[in-house]
């Protein structure tokens, strides 16, 4: 089976450089229909039989009210599912654009179950939870502040302790500040291990020096290859591949 993982900044583009990247800004508020075309051929061509994806657009004017996650999901001929990334009662929800950012996980098998959490804390706290082929996936994006990370780091380990014997994937734009040494305490607790096994960095794209952006995995899984595509340069961040099988399933 083959898992990606991609943070695709609304569909926004890729910065050049760090002057690049700090002048184009404005690029959040503009159209993102081209783009996402480029975005939609290269996700498609990946091929994988699931798929997480943080930072869609569900329906702003960017897209001209189209939802990004229904589009992906069609040219895919897959399943999906699509939550905003704010809490119910965050403010985020009452305000124009930020409204329509969520979060999306698609599969070529129907989820057996999807639930949506939400962190105790943090403005963006949307924990995506879907059962597939008889794993359990989870699909995040913490926060900015090393402190809230670590609450809702504790959140997830609750979650994934719920699992009992089933394998487990969690992937997610993490916003690690120092790589796979700040999740260590976590996967101990939960008994994940990191897919990209020499952490390889993933953000920015221009010139790539921090792994943000994780796929974990259970001892129920045996990962073949975990690549950082750096070629790929759709968005800020670069894409994650794992080819694995479940070995449950075997």
């Amino acid at each position: 089976m083959r898992f990606l993982f991609y943070n695709i900044a609304y569909a926004t583009g890729g910065p050049r450089s760090a002057p690049h990247f700090l002048m184009s800004m404005h690029r959040y508020l503009r159209s993102s229909r081209r783009h996402f075309k480029h975005l939609q051929e290269f996700i498609h061509a990946v091929d994988a039989d699931i798929t997480g994806v943080v930072e869609m657009d569900g329906g702003s004017y960017r897209t001209r009210r189209k939802n990004h996650a229904s589009e992906l999901a069609d040219t895919m001929a897959q399943h999906h599912n699509y939550y905003s990334k704010y809490h119910h009662g965050s403010i985020a929800r009452r305000m124009p654009v930020l409204k329509h950012q969520g979060n999306a996980i698609f599969s070529r098998s129907p989820a057996e179950l999807s639930n949506s959490h939400f962190f105790t804390c943090g403005f963006k706290r949307l924990v995506m939870e879907s059962r597939i082929e008889g794993a359990d996936v989870y699909l995040v994006h913490l926060a900015l502040s090393q402190e809230v990370r670590r609450k809702q780091l504790r959140d997830l380990e609750r979650l994934v302790g719920r699992c009992h014997d089933r394998p487990v994937i969690v992937a997610g734009d993490f916003n690690t500040r120092r790589g796979g040494e700040e999740l260590r305490q976590f996967m101990l607790s939960t008994g994940l291990q990191n897919a990209n096994m020499r952490g390889h960095p993933t953000f920015p794209t221009w010139n790539p020096k921090r792994e943000l952006d994780f796929i974990l995995y259970s001892p129920g899984i045996k990962v073949h290859s975990c690549r950082v595509l750096r070629q790929v340069r759709l968005s800020d961040h670069l894409p994650l591949v794992m080819d694995f099988e479940l070995l449950n399933n075997s």
